[in-house]
C-alpha cells in the first residue's frame, strides 16, 4: 500500500486531504503543520510520498523543506498550494518535484498525482538496478530497449523533468522523464559528469576542451557549454591540475 506523510499548517486542509487520501485507500503514516523534527518522522514512517504544502508558516517555506527531504531521503514531493503564481511555480519546479496541486484539490487529480509519482518511484528503482547490470530500458520511439551506460553520449535537459539521450549509432534520441541532478547523483556510472545546468557527458566521449570559449568537444561533433559553476568537478574528474 502506498504510503503518505501529510505536511500542512492549516488543520482543516489537512483533514480534508486526509479525509480525501483514506477515500482513495492510500495509507497516511504521519501529518505535521510544521517541519519541526520532521527529518525523524520521515525516518520513523518511511513514506513513498510527502504532500507538502508550500508556504506553510512562512512563503516558499515549504520548498526550502521538500529539498532538505529530497536530499536526505531521496523522496517523492507532492506540492499543494492555493497559490499558482509563475514565480512560485518557478521556485516549486527548481527542486524537481513528482507534482504540483492546487487547492481546493479534486481527489481525481490527487489520485492522478499519487499514481504518477509512485510510477516515477518504481522507474527510478528498476534505474537503480539497472546500474548494478551496466545499462538502463529507455523509451526510443514506441519501443523500450536497453542501453548500455557505455553507448550514451551524452545526456540534456529537453524539458521540464524530461531528458534527453545521446547515443552511439541512434539517430533519434531516447527520453526519460527525470532530473538531471537525480541522474547524475543516483542512476550514472562514475565517468558521467555534470558540466551544465542542461548536459551531463560521457567522459570517454570527450575529445578536447576549449577553455577560451569554455565548451567540449565531443568525439562524434557536438560541443557543448561548461557552465562555471561545473567546471572544478569536470577537471577534477579529468584529472587537469
Amino acid at each position: 500500500m502506498t504510503k503518505i506523510f501529510i505536511i500542512e499548517d492549516n488543520i482543516d486542509q489537512l483533514a480534508v486531504i486526509e479525509d480525501k487520501l483514506n477515500i482513495l485507500g492510500y495509507h497516511v503514516v504521519g501529518k505535521s503543520t510544521d517541519g519541526t523534527t520532521i527529518n525523524s518522522k520521515i525516518k520513523e514512517s518511511n513514506p513513498n510520498i510527502v504532500l507538502m504544502d508550500i508556504n506553510l508558516r512562512a512563503d516558499n517555506e515549504g520548498i526550502f523543506l521538500a529539498e532538505q527531504l529530497k536530499k536526505n531521503f531521496n523522496i517523492s514531493i507532492i506540492f499543494i498550494t492555493a497559490m499558482a503564481t509563475t514565480d512560485v511555480i518557478k521556485n516549486a519546479i527548481s527542486i524537481a518535484p513528482s507534482n504540483y496541486l492546487v487547492k481546493p484539490v479534486k481527489i481525481s487529480n490527487l489520485k492522478a498525482a499519487i499514481e504518477l509519482a509512485m510510477f516515477d518511484n518504481n522507474k527510478t528503482r528498476s534505474m537503480e538496478t539497472n546500474l548494478s547490470h551496466g545499462h538502463l530500458t529507455v523509451r526510443i520511439g514506441y519501443k523500450l530497449q536497453k542501453i548500455s551506460f557505455e553507448d550514451i553520449i551524452s545526456l540534456e535537459i529537453e524539458s521540464k523533468n524530461y531528458i534527453n539521450l545521446r547515443i552511439v549509432g541512434q539517430n533519434k534520441s531516447a527520453v526519460v522523464r527525470n532530473s538531471l541532478k537525480m541522474m547524475c547523483d543516483s542512476t550514472l556510472p562514475h565517468f558521467f559528469v555534470q558540466v551544465h545546468r542542461q548536459y551531463i557527458v560521457n567522459l570517454n566521449f570527450v575529445q578536447l576542451v576549449n577553455e577560451k570559449e569554455r565548451r567540449i568537444h565531443m568525439k562524434e561533433g557536438k560541443s557543448i557549454p561548461i557552465g562555471l559553476a561545473y567546471k572544478a568537478s569536470l577537471y577534477k574528474k579529468l584529472n587537469i591540475l
